[in-house]
């Protein structure tokens, strides 16, 4: 998703995105969601540059997305986005198609439509009992990860992200997520993967001059060296 971007730019906002996922690193399930989201967006970018079959490959990716973990609705989001632009382009009905497959892929699940309807149920009238839930509570900006994820606000409102029209809002996308993950740390990871997205695919119409390029190389490994001292010491824990 970053590819034409300066090779400092890529490498620190990888570093950002690597630190500040530091308090998801353990096993769980979520490494789904992560996989395909990311997966998602890259598909998104080929969709951009005129590849006819990444909206099918989405829809495809939901089958097995949808069996795995509840983020899948994040996954259906970006495809009805990109349906919904062709479609608005070009007024085919057509066009919805990947959507209508990659709605009926969520349902193929032993739950059947249930399977499709929780996500948004448990997101907008979840139990009383998610309040207990340390991943779904509001962002707590004084853990270590915090200053990663406040770095990456910061990238983001410098560069101006609505300033480049782009065929995917890829400037909504980011900034709806970032609402979404300071309501709910869980979709933290979410928003420094489009973040990263975003300001890459920002960063490849800007040429950096040699002294930025330099500072961007050394923020990146200064980064994670300290990510190796955070992974270091949960290992000792652990």
């Amino acid at each position: 998703t970053m590819e034409g971007a300066s090779f400092g730019t890529r490498l620190f906002l990888l570093a950002l995105t690597a630190m500040g996922l530091v308090g998801f690193y353990s096993v769980r399930i979520h490494y789904y969601t992560f996989l395909f989201f990311s997966a998602f967006l890259f598909l998104t970018r080929r969709w951009e540059e005129g590849s006819p079959w990444a909206a099918w490959a989405m829809a495809g990716c939901l089958l097995p997305w949808a069996n795995t973990h509840g983020g899948f609705m994040a996954g259906w989001a970006v495809l009805a986005a990109v349906c919904g632009l062709d479609f608005w382009r070009d007024r085919r009905p057509m066009s919805l198609a990947p959507l209508a497959a990659g709605t009926a892929a969520c349902c193929v699940h032993p739950s059947g439509v249930t399977a499709f309807v929780y996500p948004i149920w448990f997101m907008f009238r979840s139990p009383p009992g998610r309040s207990m839930i340390l991943e779904w509570k509001p962002v707590d900006f004084t853990e270590p990860a915090a200053f990663s994820w406040l770095v990456m606000i910061v990238c983001l409102a410098w560069v101006g992200i609505g300033s480049l029209r782009t065929r995917f809002p890829w400037h909504l996308l980011t900034l709806g997520l970032l609402v979404e993950a300071v309501r709910g740390r869980k979709r933290v990871p979410l928003f420094l993967f489009a973040a990263a997205a975003t300001l890459g695919g920002r960063a490849r119409v800007v040429e950096h001059k040699p002294w930025a390029e330099r500072a961007l190389r050394a923020g990146a490994a200064a980064t994670l060296l300290s990510f190796g001292w955070v992974v270091l010491h949960r290992w000792r824990v652990l």
